[in-house]
């Protein structure tokens, strides 16, 4: 073989060869598939090589083993909160010349924000959902400006029972319309008579400086730093029923308690009601010394206190006129800090009574919504050594809906009065002057 033939022969060799490699090479390869899975969507490694070659480390670095991959988020997300902003003027006035007339401009308000995630089960009404929401008050003071609203864990099958574990209200039983919103000058009332003479009326002087607050079943309502656990059970989808528990320790105290609450709503109708009971005490034991002996007493009651209560309400809707009326009472038993002994100022019966009205006159005028309103709660105290108060609340307002995002302007007007008597220990009582409020109320609310 000469050396033309013997290239062609080693060519012809090398030719035969490759041929087979990139038949074995197809051979090799998988079938693609004929329609890529629902869900195909590659997910995000936690660390990426850009394309200038420099190795770029993720700003989550989470508690996984070298190589976590994490997986596509299935959950989805809503944005829920608003604004609400009030502008007014509140005056305080009291039948005592020792107590001089004051007067508020008042601006205040805050803004809600935060994300609720939901998950769904298979697509079923099973679901997971966690909520968290900041509050950011128009008022400055020297406290901190932001803080919590709403803060919870949720599960359940939708339209029949879920469990809720976090920070979050109760149910509502106690309705009183449109006139006395929360963390206002009217939800307080009026201003007692011995802090006038000494001190200011504003909200910052502290809850006790005015009148008995109407009692709604709220012993365990209002957020606080003590946790919450709820269970909710839809029997119908006209009925409903929550029983919640407080536990946790708001500052140096101890918190335990349980509300039972249920309605049934129609279209025309609704009627609440609800029972609680709460008790509080000191984180830290108590003792006391003995006088003679010197030796330490035990006080188990020392700080406790004791309150239980119920209520509710009903409510009528006949457009263009809605009406409710409201009734609750509590007793309340609380224990000296000093040696545990029944504090007789402190203990008593809390009676509230109230109602309110409701006529849209704008959809009678000119198709457009326009509210006027009235409302007007009485309280009353009596405690262990028959003291007496009397709190009025009175409010009338006028609510015009802007027509997108349930966004509204209110103006509301309010009176309260305040009358206390106060035991002589004879069965005679000696009445203390008269203390009034009265305030006027500019309301923008923008929720989404």
């Amino acid at each position: 073989m000469n050396a033309l033939d013997s290239m062609r022969f080693w060519a012809s060799v090398c030719a035969s060869a490759l041929l087979l490699l990139a038949a074995h090479a197809r051979a090799a390869e998988p079938a693609a598939p004929e329609k890529p899975a629902p869900a195909a969507q590659a997910p995000t490694t936690p660390v990426t090589r850009p394309a200038d070659g420099r190795r770029a480390q993720p700003d989550d670095q989470l508690e996984q083993g070298n190589g976590f991959v994490r997986p596509p988020s299935e959950n989805t997300l809503e944005w829920h909160g608003g604004l609400e902003a009030d502008a007014g003027y509140a005056g305080y006035g009291f039948a005592s010349d020792a107590a001089r007339p004051q007067g508020f401009y008042d601006m205040r308000g805050r803004f809600v924000v935060g994300p609720t995630l939901e998950y769904r089960f298979g697509g079923s009404d099973w679901f997971l959902a966690a909520r968290g929401e900041l509050v950011a008050w128009l008022r400055e003071t020297n406290a901190y400006q932001i803080n919590a609203d709403d803060v919870y864990g949720q599960f359940g099958l939708k339209g029949w029972w879920d469990f809720k574990l976090g920070r979050f209200r109760t149910w509502r039983v106690y309705h009183k319309g449109g006139g006395f919103d929360l963390y206002t000058l009217e939800d307080v009332g009026a201003c007692r008579v011995s802090i006038a003479v000494t001190g200011s009326c504003s909200l910052e002087t502290g809850s006790d400086a005015f009148g008995p607050h109407t009692y709604e079943v709220n012993h365990i309502y209002y957020r606080e730093p003590a946790g919450r656990a709820a269970l909710h059970v839809y029997p119908t989808e006209w009925s409903g029923v929550e029983l919640a528990g407080t536990m946790g320790n708001n500052g140096v105290t101890n918190v335990l308690g349980g509300r039972a609450a249920a309605l049934v709503h129609f279209s025309f109708l609704r009627v609440s009601a609800a029972g609680e009971y709460r008790s509080s005490s000191p984180a830290q034991e108590k003792t006391s010394m003995d006088p003679v002996s010197g030796a330490a007493i035990d006080c188990p009651n020392r700080g406790v206190s004791q309150l239980y209560g119920f209520g509710g309400s009903l409510e009528v809707t006949i457009e263009p006129v809605e009406a409710g009326i409201n009734a609750a009472q509590s007793r309340e038993t609380t224990y000296t800090a000093t040696n545990g002994t029944l504090d007789n100022d402190a203990s008593g019966t809390r009676t509230s009574l109230g109602g309110y009205a409701e006529l849209d006159i704008g959809a009678l005028a000119f198709q457009r919504s326009l509210v006027l309103g009235f409302g007007l709660n009485r309280t009353e105290v009596v405690d262990k050594v028959d003291n007496f108060e009397k709190h009025y609340q009175g409010a009338a307002y006028m609510s015009f809906p802007l027509g997108f995002n349930a966004a509204s302007l209110k103006l509301v007007l309010t009176q309260a009065t305040l009358d206390i008597e106060s035991a002589n220990g004879d069965g005679t009582a000696t009445l203390l002057p008269r203390s009034t409020m009265r305030a006027a109320r500019l309301r923008l609310t923008y929720p989404f």
